[in-house]
C-alpha cells in the first residue's frame, strides 16, 4: 500500500527543495486523481499487505477512485 496526503503543496515544497540539493526525488510523487485534486503518494511510507486485508476498490463521495495521471514536479 501507498498512504496519500492531500497536503500537496507541503511536498512540492520538499521536492523543491531535494531537487535544489542535487537528491533524489523519488520519495513521494504528485498525482492528479479522478475527482480531478491533486494527492501526493507517499512512496517512503509504503508498506506491504497481503490481498486479504484487501476489502474493495476505494470509494469516495460514492465513486470509485482512480487515478488518471501520475507525474513528478521538476
Amino acid at each position: 500500500m501507498i498512504p496519500l496526503s492531500w497536503r500537496v503543496e507541503k511536498y512540492k515544497r520538499i521536492m523543491e527543495k531535494r531537487q535544489e540539493a542535487n537528491k533524489p526525488c523519488d520519495i513521494v510523487h504528485v498525482a492528479r486523481l479522478d475527482n480531478g485534486k491533486e494527492s501526493v503518494f507517499l512512496i517512503q511510507d509504503m508498506f506491504p499487505v497481503t490481498k486479504e486485508y484487501i476489502l474493495g476498490e476505494y470509494i469516495l463521495g460514492n465513486s470509485i477512485l482512480r487515478v488518471t495521471m501520475l507525474w513528478q514536479i521538476l
